[in-house]
């Protein structure tokens, strides 16, 4: 393999690599939340891996000089966390984290391409098509349904990922000229 070819393309393998985990464990969410469920541990594990991922994204604040652009942040993960809080299914929580990830690997990807921020909406858009690919694998499981809630859900969280990215490059930028 021409190893410029796959420094060039890294972003983009780990974005699809992680589109393709996503797809390929659709089938076994529903087991292991119920599993988790049946122990009683499900909301637990749900809301630790959401304040988890606020945490590693809070504690990377520090490194923005802009107060406006932590306050946009916080409120952003507010938002998402929130939102996700009246679901009626804990393990669709989850959704603000992995289409949160998606959207700023996104960016990373459009970054490194040298197409951000000109790309962005491709961004937006590819985030939309993943979610909505998401639901239309489900419609077709047996354990799992399709849901227009989920679909705004995952697009929702991966713009928000794109923002926060968006925010992170923009200062780096900055602190850069």
């Amino acid at each position: 393999m021409d190893i410029p070819f796959f420094y060039r393309n890294f972003p983009w393998i780990i974005v699809s690599a992680y589109v393709i985990f996503i797809y390929a464990t659709l089938g076994y969410v529903r087991c292991l939340s119920d599993a988790l469920r049946a122990r009683g541990i499900l909301g637990i594990v749900t809301l630790a891996i959401l304040f988890l991922l606020c945490g590693t994204v809070i504690t990377r604040l520090r490194r923005l000089s802009s107060l406006h652009s932590r306050m946009l942040i916080v409120l952003l993960l507010g938002i998402s966390v929130l939102s996700s809080l009246f679901l009626p299914f804990p393990e669709e929580r989850l959704h603000v984290v992995e289409y949160g990830i998606l959207g700023w690997l996104l960016g990373w990807a459009l970054a490194r391409s040298g197409k951000w921020p000109a790309w962005w909406r491709g961004g937006v858009l590819l985030v939309w098509m993943i979610g909505y690919g998401d639901e239309i694998i489900q419609w077709f499981l047996p354990n799992r349904v399709f849901d227009v809630r989920d679909i705004l859900l995952n697009g929702i969280a991966g713009m928000v990922g794109l923002v926060i990215f968006a925010i992170f490059a923009k200062e780096a930028s900055g602190k850069q000229s």
